[in-house]
């Protein structure tokens, strides 16, 4: 995994620029007196929340795990999947991989679509960023249960069941 490199102690920078607070991060009393105190950043139109910092726009997310672990890992995975929330205890490294398994799914059951052509469900998941298929089935439900089982075994604790 690479790691965003951290030059010239952006970590000490971030921890005199920033206050971490349940999440959110915000104007230190050692930035401008008219920012100080403010929520800093804006929500993008991908709904994370970017903050521009020494001409370089980071994300509250890399910040926020810079200043709990003193490195930013190339992914973070948000635990829940929800972009804006940024409390430390739903972030995680990852990689390119993992935190595309931790996405949520198309339509009503992830992994799983109708074949016309054989009148079966088809189960098929990302392994290794390659499509793995796991059979076709008459129910949707027992398609369901094999898709649930499989990404359990091949995406671990980045699994997303929703």
């Amino acid at each position: 995994m690479s790691l965003i490199a951290m030059q010239g102690g952006a970590t000490a920078l971030f921890a005199d620029s920033f206050v971490y607070s349940n999440g959110d991060l915000y104007w230190s009393n050692n930035v401008t007196h008219k920012m100080c105190g403010k929520l800093a950043g804006a929500v993008n139109k991908k709904g994370y929340r970017k903050i521009e910092f020494n001409a370089r726009k980071y994300g509250a997310h890399q910040i926020i795990f810079a200043l709990h672990h003193g490195y930013i890992p190339e992914f973070i995975d948000h635990i829940n999947g929800v972009k804006h929330d940024n409390r430390i205890e739903n972030l995680r490294a990852a990689t390119k991989a993992q935190n595309g398994y931790n996405r949520a799914g198309f339509g009503d059951c992830k992994n799983v679509s109708y074949r016309k052509d054989s009148n079966n469900w088809r189960v098929c998941l990302r392994v290794n960023g390659k499509p793995k298929y796991f059979g076709s089935y008459k129910d949707k439900e027992l398609a369901a249960l094999v898709a649930h089982e499989a990404r359990l075994k091949y995406h671990g604790e980045f699994s997303n069941h929703v």
